[in-house]
């Protein structure tokens, strides 16, 4: 039977989403204050191990804060225009997205451009009046390496301009509809590693290109294009909130922590493994993060 979403207003606070959304926001900074452990690879293994082993438990930081996004947020209230939810929504991002894409690189260079500094994925020569103003004229293309977490903010604009369209097939999708969408998203999930295993079965690519799925040079919208990525996590919270499970705590327990430490062991030695074989390559490495 299908139920309706009563969506919280200011006064109306969900507990366990601010507990979790202060737990993401944790995760989020212990994530980056590993990251130039990480960067040293074998220039100190020690560290590096120390970094892997940290930022390993910080992956579902980013897949929470999407989740609770949906939590509040999906589906969209009927009877609101696409034009109003953007102005609303995207509206409240963009002036955060400019002004820390004109304040880091700022605060990078009042650092780098009059420090030394020992982390190998920093070029210090690099920070110039010259290269300070390239960095935010081009903030309307993409982040740099100044500005790398505000990623995320580029991606949730998406994932709003995606709410309202998906939200009137929610209203109206069986448990089955959405279970099967979860399952055709979850195969997405290992596309990655079916991309890094191809080569073992004889797959040489096309073009030059080992991407698969239909993805090439001149198609990056590949098979699985439109059912994959952070959406997913979207619709999981959607599901979860919508049909929750009638789990005990014991029940809970029993699946859900030999499941979250067999996902650290495959993110802690899988990039562990991966830096052996593809040494320093984040192209490979983020894979397993």
């Amino acid at each position: 039977m299908n139920q309706t979403i009563q969506h919280p207003t200011k006064s109306d606070r969900i507990a366990w989403v601010d507990a979790l959304k202060i737990a993401a926001c944790l995760l989020v900074v212990i994530a980056h204050c590993s990251d130039p452990f990480t960067g040293a690879f074998d220039s100190d293994r020690i560290s590096f191990v120390t970094g892997v082993a940290v930022g390993s438990l910080t992956r579902p930081s980013v897949p929470l804060f999407v989740m609770m996004t949906a939590m509040l947020l999906l589906p969209a209230p009927s009877g609101s225009s696409l034009g109003s939810f953007y102005r609303r929504r995207i509206g409240r991002i963009m002036p955060a997205l400019i002004f820390w894409s004109v304040i880091l690189p700022v605060a990078f260079y009042l650092y780098f451009g009059n420090a030394n500094t020992a982390n190998p994925t920093v070029d210090a020569a690099s920070y110039t009046w010259n290269g300070l103003w390239h960095k935010i004229c081009l903030m309307t293309v993409n982040f740099n390496f100044d500005t790398v977490p505000l990623w995320y903010l580029y991606m949730l604009v998406g994932l709003y301009m995606i709410i309202p369209i998906i939200s009137p097939w929610l209203e109206k999708a069986s448990r089955r509809d959405v279970r099967l969408l979860l399952l055709i998203w979850g195969f997405t999930l290992f596309i990655p590693y079916i991309r890094l295993l191809a080569p073992a079965v004889g797959y040489t690519g096309n073009f030059g290109s080992m991407e698969i799925f239909g993805v090439c040079d001149w198609n990056a919208y590949g098979t699985f294009y439109y059912v994959s990525g952070f959406v997913g996590y979207m619709l999981l919270a959607y599901y979860i909130r919508r049909w929750p499970l009638q789990w005990s705590a014991a029940k809970t327990a029993a699946i859900c922590v030999p499941m979250f430490i067999a996902g650290y062991c495959i993110t802690f030695f899988g990039y562990l493994k991966l830096q052996e074989l593809y040494p320093g390559d984040y192209s490979y490495l983020e894979i397993i993060y």
